[in-house]
């Protein structure tokens, strides 16, 4: 089992461009919180909970007059799946591990946006699938595709959004 597990790290964080050894074992975040048994409901209302509700109509207000960071997962209460799953607890793990951080004196935010039915996603240029988006002083700076297939990738790809975010938006 650890032999699949590690290659299926090494295979995600390859696709993640993220292909360096370190990244090849990563390790599940200590943030104190085991969601490895939550249920897709579960993980999504703990999301709803703790992310910032974005919609068309406070994008403005929230992400593009924002002067910090935000971290941004577009999903869709249309059609749940296991990755989908799998998606809100890694972006829990990121929620936990940076819900202290601060880019420009501003706490780093989270935001979760519905991309199902009527949203107007389409407005800010998005398509009715997972991505998870980074935004610093309300601009784009990069985009993730998609999740972790499998609960076993989980602690990699939790690994990798941390590094996303530690290297394009904290500067380490």
């Amino acid at each position: 089992m650890t032999h699949l597990r590690d290659f299926l790290g090494i295979g995600l964080a390859t696709v993640l461009g993220l292909s360096t050894p370190q990244f090849a074992r990563a390790q599940e975040p200590d943030t104190g919180v085991d969601r490895s048994g939550y249920t897709l409901a579960q993980a999504r209302i703990e999301v709803l909970g703790r992310a910032v509700h974005l919609n068309y109509d406070n994008w403005q207000r929230e992400v593009g007059q924002y002067d910090g960071a935000a971290i941004v997962l577009f999903s869709t209460s249309c059609s749940q799946d296991d990755i989908t799953r799998n998606m809100d607890v890694v972006y829990l793990g990121l929620i936990d591990k940076f819900e202290d951080a601060q880019v420009n004196q501003l706490p780093l935010k989270f935001g979760f946006y519905d991309c199902c039915g009527r949203s107007k996603a389409d407005l800010l240029g998005l398509e009715d699938r997972l991505q998870t988006r980074m935004y610093l002083d309300g601009k784009l700076v990069d985009v993730k595709m998609g999740g972790p297939a499998t609960p076993e990738t989980i602690p990699n790809s939790t690994q990798a959004g941390s590094a996303w975010i530690e290297s394009n938006l904290l500067g380490k």
